[in-house]
């Protein structure tokens, strides 16, 4: 909980893939450390809820809201669904 609520809080970017716990070793992270909403990502933010820190969650929020026309345009060009 301390590395989770040391980097995510209101106003700053939402967390990568590996979140705060990928090493920093000078070189790429793993998966060169792309963001994209998947379970690796949202399990990165499930202490929040459980801890009932729920402002540590709050830049993940803002990144799936602020995404969300993009993600139906998405949606709807990949799966040919409406949203």
């Amino acid at each position: 909980m301390y590395k989770l609520g040391a980097v995510s809080r209101p106003g700053a970017p939402a967390i990568t893939l590996q979140a705060v716990w990928t090493a920093d070793n000078g070189s790429l992270p793993p998966w060169k450390g792309d963001f994209h909403n998947d379970l690796n990502t949202q399990l990165s933010y499930w202490p929040v809820y459980t801890a009932n820190h729920l402002q540590e969650g709050e830049s993940y929020i803002n990144w799936l809201w602020n995404n969300k026309k993009k993600n139906e345009q998405y949606t709807r060009q990949y799966f040919g669904v409406g949203v």
